[in-house]
């Protein structure tokens, strides 16, 4: 009987009912049906009737059957699916994972807090693919946006801030351009951080200000940092510092404006009443990648330099620039002129500009001096091209005034017996004349942009200039013929006690009356040179043995004339303001109320005046 009749396990499994005994291996995903399945054993009374048979997990853990749903279907994207929230979430994660790289932070995005996200969002009834496409039927139809990840699931950093994707952009807008940024987490690399895309074509028309911001996601960090560049005693009011960081990025949490350093501080003493420079915070202690750094690049997109010092960075490819800039306007019509014969062009545009992907190019027509020529250019800026239009309109005009050798020949016997016995070169000092002449007349003028007005100086320098060249050659001789005096008095002052008063003297005295000393001072201060070096050679005559008095008297100058020359010298590229000009003026009248005070009708000045000036110009 046992030969002819045969029993298949499933009769018996279906039959024992309660008497089977089942165990289960391991869950294991299985993405084509998108569900989890379990190897399951059947025994009945150690008889085995099934082994290594796959089941669904659900008719057992419906709880586990769920979770492994959630993490292998939504989270790992282990299914095939077209649902629209699934592209979503794809782009959201690689969006963190460039975030990650943007922030200089890992683990922005972890799977455990995505599956807590669709944890709280999906039923716990959907265990498979089948079971979810049933239920998101449903769920679609009133809120297709249900199970898009947002940034709620990305975890904050140890000081509480949570990175944000458009705290890290793609772009920077400066001056109306639209500028790329690139990011790279790299640290010890020259190009590690975040830098600005500047095309060649845009040099001219990046400022200065607004960069110490940096990009909104690494502002947190930034001030953090500064905060921590302060001193102690300063860093002392503000504890908490992270209460405190709070507090003022709240502030700073509107348009950025001004200088970053001047806002943090207003923003200390809004919200911790505490007064603090904005020079106090130490910008040389930030690590590179919390300062902006500076890609400039070609038409082509190739990096042609790099650098976090902006100035230095355009004033290093200023000429490619130039160049760029000039082609670009040219394709539009903007033409430069390699060399002119007089004023021969039309009415000269004060800027013109041409468009060009990502902004307009824009450059500032001048006529050049250019050695042996004058050129029509455009300039990256104004005051260049007003500097440099004004020296070329300058040339322009000496063809209208007097020759050399005319204002020469119709000077008096006294001026050349003047200029021969200090052997200068006379012809030298009067082209000097001539120049200061024309600098005189034209300044009742404005810079001519049009033939009209160009003729107009041109004919007042013709009718004028002879003349007054012909007084400034007077003036000019008067001082040289003192400079002799003083030079004969200086060279015979040789005892060793008289080496300090002899250096000081020197330096006046070449300060004073050097090549080119004409135009330099200005023809309406001329007169005012006369009396300088008078009270100079008055100081030589008198000095009646009393060399304490005279370095008691220098002492009292000496500082404030060191001072201002470090105010000149440190002074950025471009004219000297007229109010620093003046100041110079100043000290040389100080010097004549101090030396000799018999030539001083009325003092103008005083060390207590001077100082104060020299405060108010930050020196």
């Amino acid at each position: 009987a046992r030969r002819v009749a045969t029993i298949r396990p499933e009769w018996v499994e279906h039959l024992a009912g309660p008497l089977l005994r089942r165990t289960y291996g391991d869950p294991v995903w299985d993405r084509s049906q998108a569900r989890s399945l379990v190897p399951e054993t059947v025994t009945l009374l150690g008889l085995t009737l099934a082994s290594g048979r796959r089941t669904g997990l659900e008719r057992h853990d419906p709880r586990a059957a769920h979770e492994m749903f959630l993490r292998h279907a939504l989270v790992a994207g282990e299914w095939s699916s077209r649902h629209g929230f699934v592209r979503h979430n794809d782009e959201f994660r690689r969006r963190v994972a460039d975030l990650e790289h943007r922030s200089r932070r890992s683990g922005l995005l972890h799977p455990e807090d995505e599956v807590d996200f669709f944890a709280a969002r999906v039923d716990p009834g959907v265990v498979s693919g089948r079971h979810f496409d049933r239920w998101w039927r449903d769920v679609a139809g009133t809120d297709p946006r249900h199970l898009d990840l947002d940034e709620s699931v990305i975890g904050p950093d140890d000081n509480g801030y949570r990175p944000r994707i458009e705290d890290f952009p793609d772009h920077w807008n400066h001056a109306g351009l639209d500028l790329a940024l690139r990011y790279r987490f790299e640290p010890g690399h020259p190009l590690d951080g975040v830098f600005v895309e500047i095309p060649l074509r845009f040099v001219n028309r990046i400022g200065d200000e607004g960069w110490d911001w940096h990009v909104p996601g690494h502002r947190h960090e930034l001030v953090a940092t500064m905060l921590r560049t302060l001193p102690k005693e300063w860093r002392r009011d503000l504890q908490p510092l992270a209460e405190t960081l709070r507090g003022v990025l709240d502030i700073l949490a509107t348009t950025p404006e001004g200088s970053l350093a001047t806002a943090v501080a207003e923003a200390l003493a809004t919200t911790r009443g505490v007064s603090i420079p904005p020079t106090a915070f130490d910008a040389a202690r930030l690590p590179p990648h919390l300062r902006l750094g500076f890609l400039v690049v070609d038409v082509h997109g190739a990096v042609v330099d790099a650098g976090r010092d902006l100035r230095a960075l355009t004033t290093r490819v200023s000429l490619r620039a130039r160049v760029e800039i000039a082609e670009v306007l040219a394709r539009h019509g903007h033409h430069e002129v390699d060399e002119l014969d007089g004023w021969s062009i039309e009415t000269l545009p004060e800027v013109v500009e041409a468009p060009s992907p990502g902004g307009a190019v824009r450059a500032w027509p001048a006529l050049v001096d250019e050695g042996d020529h004058i050129a029509l250019r455009h300039l990256l800026d104004a005051d260049t091209a007003r500097r440099a239009h004004r020296r070329a309109v300058r040339r322009l005009l000496l063809t209208s005034a007097p020759s050399v050798r005319r204002v020469l020949s119709n000077a008096p016997r006294a001026v050349h017996l003047a200029l021969a016995a200090a052997g200068d070169d006379a012809r030298g000092v009067v082209g000097d004349v001539v120049l200061a002449a024309v600098d005189e007349i034209r300044r009742g003028f404005p810079d001519p942009r049009d033939p009209d007005a160009f003729a107009e100086i041109s004919a007042a320098v013709a009718a004028r200039a002879r003349d007054r060249a012909g007084e400034l050659l007077a003036q000019a001789a008067e001082s040289i013929a003192i400079v002799v005096r003083i030079d004969e008095r200086l060279a015979s002052l040789r005892a060793p006690s008289l080496r300090d008063l002899v250096d000081d003297a020197s330096a006046h005295r070449r300060r004073l009356v050097r090549p080119g000393f004409v135009t330099v001072v200005g023809a309406a201060r001329l007169g005012d040179l006369i009396r300088y070096l008078t009270g100079l050679e008055h100081r030589l005559a008198r000095l009646d043995g009393d060399l304490d008095k005279d370095a008691r008297r220098v002492a009292e100058i000496h500082p404030l004339e060191r001072r201002y020359r470090a105010l000149v010298r440190s002074w950025p590229e471009g004219p000297i303001p007229a109010e620093i000009v003046e100041l110079g003026w100043q000290l040389e009248d100080l010097r004549l109320a101090t030396f000799a005070p018999a030539l001083v009708a009325k003092p103008t000045t005083s060390t207590t005046r001077c100082h104060r000036a020299l405060l108010a110009l930050g020196a």
